[in-house]
C-alpha cells in the first residue's frame, strides 16, 4: 500500500493517512459538507473505477455476500435529498482541547 495525502492541517502536521494499492489523488475539500475542525481539513480522495478492473478477490462459497448490481440506487439517491442534513452543523467538536 502506498499513502496519498499531503494535506496538511492547521498546525503544519498530517494526522490522516489515505492508504491504498490503487493510485488516487488526494486534496484539502474546499466545500466539506460538516465544519472543520484545526486538526483534520476536509479531504476529496479521487479514484480511477477502471483501475479496479484488474483485481479479482477470490469468493469463498459459504460466506454471505451482498449483490450491488441489484441495489435500487434511484430510490436511495432520492433519499439522501430528501434528508434534511442541517442537524450535522450542529455537532459540537469530539474532542475539546484543554478539557
Amino acid at each position: 500500500m502506498t499513502q496519498y495525502n499531503s494535506v496538511l492541517n492547521t498546525h503544519n502536521r498530517m494526522l490522516d493517512l489515505v492508504l491504498s494499492d490503487i493510485n488516487c489523488k488526494v486534496e484539502k475539500d474546499d466545500l466539506p459538507l460538516v465544519p472543520e475542525d484545526n486538526y483534520h481539513p476536509s479531504l476529496s480522495i479521487a479514484l480511477k473505477v477502471s483501475d479496479f478492473k484488474r483485481y479479482r478477490f477470490e469468493t469463498n462459497l459459504n460466506s454471505k455476500c451482498y449483490n450491488f448490481k441489484k441495489g435500487n440506487y434511484l430510490e436511495l439517491y432520492n433519499e439522501f435529498l430528501r434528508t434534511n442534513w442541517d442537524s450535522l452543523m450542529e455537532i459540537g467538536d469530539l474532542y475539546v482541547p484543554g478539557k
